[in-house]
């Protein structure tokens, strides 16, 4: 993942970032299937299957609020819609 960034400050800082908020955690397990990241609190709030596109496209490389779940695309839907409709997401710099 290095190489998505410009110099290794950059990307220390991104790591530090997603390790304090708790996403990292999320990631360390071996990736099974029908695991669906939802993203709550990120640079682009949404669901996301790929754990790369989560960290660069929902996260922009940055820590946020991040769920988990083992299910389907219609499970995750069904979440996410839910929080979003109690006002839950949020979309950071």
């Amino acid at each position: 993942l290095f190489k998505k960034f410009n110099d290794e400050v950059t990307a220390r800082t991104c790591y530090d970032e997603v390790f304090m908020s708790g996403v990292l955690d999320l990631l360390r397990p071996i990736p099974m299937k029908g695991e669906i990241f939802i993203v709550i609190e990120g640079a682009v709030p949404g669901i996301y299957e790929k754990r790369v596109k989560l960290l660069h496209v929902g996260l922009a490389w940055h820590g946020g609020k991040v769920v988990s779940i083992l299910g389907t695309r219609a499970d995750a839907d069904s979440y996410f819609q839910g929080q979003d409709s109690i006002g839950e997401t949020k979309v950071l710099p």
